[in-house]
């Protein structure tokens, strides 16, 4: 898979061979989007053409910030690889990209890329004019328009899924996705308070950019030398103790093992409890105590 930056003053084709692109942003990869894919795969396996998914980073170079995102652009590109993609077109959001007219990228799709089919969901805008943004990209490619996914009688998007991430409800957030909501990150130590209590904790290095969930203790699934196990996640930052950063620390069931600077991913499953201060550390894992017997009687039922 090759990864290609947005340059408007390209003047050389890519290659010659035909391609398909699937625009949109793609903040993560959700139901709706992933009706976007199935069409460009299965419509790259039926004209053999190359397939180019629009992706934007991280990073706002137009407001020089760094954008949250549910799969930040690392995971993204892993999942696309993993599906074989031929390429990824990266749209930096710079002043310089925005002041691109619609007509100019176009001009970029079937000059440099030579792109023939564009795949949009049905709600796809771009550039300042939306109204008519459908008609003008069906009169320069074969376009193929996709309807939208609805839950409960709500479209599907990103936004809505963020909203369902601040309110704790992972589990409706992770029927949207269509996959378990996770982060991923290198081992690093913590306090190690845990381990004085029995409860020794892999506390993750998160990136920056990942848009976080509501704080509080998740039933979590944990990924770690290619086996799954189950877990208990705390995202927060802990008022027990002088306030801290917000940390993401898991104890892992039936697991002992030093895996300092090992990479770890942790999906959440579930919405356990708020976060509580207690006024002292014996509280708190009693607490801890009280919620490994209920995380194992959950994952008892779900066997």
């Amino acid at each position: 898979m090759e990864i290609i930056n947005f340059d408007i003053k390209k003047n050389k084709l890519i290659n010659n061979s035909k391609k398909i692109i699937i625009l949109g942003k793609f903040n993560t990869f959700h139901l709706g989007h992933q009706k976007l894919f199935k069409k460009g795969f299965s419509l790259r396996e039926a004209k053999k053409y190359q397939l180019i998914v629009m992706l934007y980073p991280d990073f706002n170079d137009f407001t020089k910030t760094k954008v949250k995102k549910i799969l930040p652009l690392e995971e993204r590109i892993k999942i696309l690889q993993k599906n074989n993609l031929d390429y990824v077109l990266l749209f930096e959001e710079s002043a310089k990209n925005y002041q691109v007219t619609r007509e100019k990228f176009i001009w970029y799709l079937k000059n440099i890329l030579n792109v023939t089919d564009v795949i949009v969901g049905e709600n796809f805008s771009f550039g300042k004019n939306k109204l008519d943004d459908l008609n003008l990209l069906a009169k320069n490619f074969n376009l193929h328009t996709i309807k939208l996914a609805y839950y409960n009688q709500q479209i599907i998007s990103t936004s809505l899924i963020k909203m369902l991430l601040d309110e704790g409800a992972i589990e409706d957030a992770n029927k949207l996705l269509g996959f378990n909501y996770f982060y991923s990150g290198k081992i690093v130590h913590g306090m190690g308070i845990g381990k004085k209590y029995n409860t020794p904790t892999a506390n993750v290095e998160v990136k920056e950019t990942l848009y976080r969930p509501m704080q509080g203790i998740y039933l979590s699934k944990v990924l770690i030398f290619d086996k799954y196990y189950y877990g208990i996640t705390s995202i927060s930052n802990n008022p027990t103790f002088d306030k801290r950063p917000v940390t993401f620390e898991t104890y892992i069931f039936n697991f002992d093992q030093d895996i300092y600077g090992e990479i770890i991913y942790v999906e959440l499953l579930k919405f356990m409890r708020r976060e509580i201060k207690f006024d002292s550390i014996k509280k708190l894992f009693a607490q801890i105590e009280i919620d490994k017997k209920e995380a194992i009687r959950i994952i008892n039922g779900k066997k």
